[in-house]
């Protein structure tokens, strides 16, 4: 669960930051990553000077605090930048780490991998020029729910040699597909099918399947 790890009072703050700030210190070269030295160290002393003066019991003014608000928020500002850029998803930084500093842990994204299964179905001409696909299906019991099922199709009398030659390509996600054949009539129909996923992976052929558009 994501949980905002800048701390809200400004004592718990501060001990954060000068922590923080030695301990990305003390790991830039293992880390591969710039020394927060230029961005950071001119607002934590700025921010310093405002927060000491806040807490020195010495007479202050609204001003003060209005100049310690501004400060702070200018290095939370810096902080925040710092370490989305440089920290919160390098994979050099482990998660030990990250839970010293007191941020977020990270788990890098698992890679969609490529659908893997084959595709069967059924031809099926339920009218004149209609061609209807059915029980579209994996030929094993996974079904991959969040890919499509990507359907070649070809007309004409030479049948193709590989699923690659069959140019005309639709993309469903339903158990079935119906096409408009009627310019077609009067020719073999020749289908294959394989899934495809949301990065455009596609998986292995299924068997062609033949059929004649009446």
């Amino acid at each position: 669960m994501y949980k905002d790890y800048i701390p809200a009072k400004d004592a718990d703050f501060w001990t954060w930051a000068k922590s923080t700030y030695v301990y990305i210190s003390n790991n830039l070269e293992d880390w591969k990553i710039p020394s927060p030295s230029d961005s950071i160290d001119p607002l934590m002393g700025a921010f310093d000077i405002r927060y000491q003066k806040i807490i020195s019991g010495a007479p202050i003014t609204k001003g003060d605090y209005v100049a310690k608000r501004e400060a702070r928020a200018n290095l939370v500002k810096a902080w925040r930048n710092y370490i989305q850029r440089h920290v919160a998803k390098n994979d050099l930084v482990t998660n030990a780490d990250r839970q010293n500093m007191g941020l977020n842990l990270y788990s890098p994204p698992v890679p969609i991998p490529a659908p893997a299964h084959h595709v069967s179905g059924e031809l099926t001409f339920p009218a004149l020029g209609t061609l209807r696909i059915v029980n579209i299906k994996p030929t094993s019991d996974f079904d991959d729910k969040r890919s499509a099922f990507s359907v070649q199709i070809k007309f004409g009398y030479e049948r193709p040699v590989l699923p690659d030659d069959l140019p005309n390509d639709r993309i469903t996600k339903r158990k079935s597909l119906r096409l408009d054949l009627r310019e077609h009539r009067g020719k073999p129909v020749f289908v294959c099918m394989r899934y495809i996923n949301q990065k455009g992976q596609t998986g292995p052929w299924g068997t062609m399947l033949e059929g004649f558009v009446s």
